[in-house]
C-alpha cells in the first residue's frame, strides 16, 4: 500500500515548509520500501492542500495568550503567569467539549484566572467588556 507512505511524506513536507527555516529538497523525503518523485509528491501536497481549502494554520487559545496577558496585565509578561494560564487552558480541554468555545474565549478565560483566582462575574465581564473586537458576550 504506498498511498499512506506517499500522504505521509506529503503532509511532513507541508509541515516543514509551515515552520522550518531551510525546508529540505523533496528528493530527501523517503521511506524504506518506497522512493517517489518529486512530481508525485508534490501532487499529493496540492491534494492535502485543497482537501484542507488551503487551511494550515489553526488558532489555539495558546495563539492568544501575548495578546491577553498585555491586554489585562500590561507590558509585563511573566513566565509563572504565562505557565499558570497554559495550566488553566489544559484543565479546560480536558473537562470540556470545546467545539462551541472560540480559542480566543479560553485564552482570556485563562488569562484572567491565572491573574486573579478570585474574580467575580462583574469584575471577569468588566475585563473581557474592554476587549472592543468581541463586542457584548454571552457569560
Amino acid at each position: 500500500m504506498w498511498a499512506i507512505p506517499l500522504l505521509s511524506i506529503a503532509c511532513l513536507s507541508l509541515a516543514a515548509k509551515m515552520e522550518e527555516p531551510k525546508v529540505p529538497f523533496l528528493s530527501e523525503f523517503h521511506t524504506k520500501d518506497y522512493q517517489f518523485e518529486n512530481k508525485v509528491i508534490q501532487r499529493m501536497e496540492l491534494m492535502v492542500l485543497t482537501t484542507l481549502g488551503w487551511k494550515m494554520s489553526s488558532a489555539t487559545p495558546f495563539c492568544y495568550l501575548h495578546y491577553f496577558i498585555r491586554k489585562f496585565h500590561g507590558e509585563f509578561e511573566t513566565k509563572g503567569l504565562i505557565c499558570k494560564a497554559i495550566e488553566f487552558i489544559i484543565a479546560i480541554i480536558k473537562e470540556m467539549s470545546l467545539v462551541d468555545c472560540r480559542p480566543s474565549i479560553i485564552a482570556a478565560a485563562a488569562v484572567l484566572a491565572a491573574l486573579n483566582g478570585g474574580l467575580t462575574r462583574k469584575a471577569m465581564e468588566d475585563k473581557i467588556g474592554c476587549v472592543s473586537l468581541w463586542g457584548s458576550l454571552q457569560s
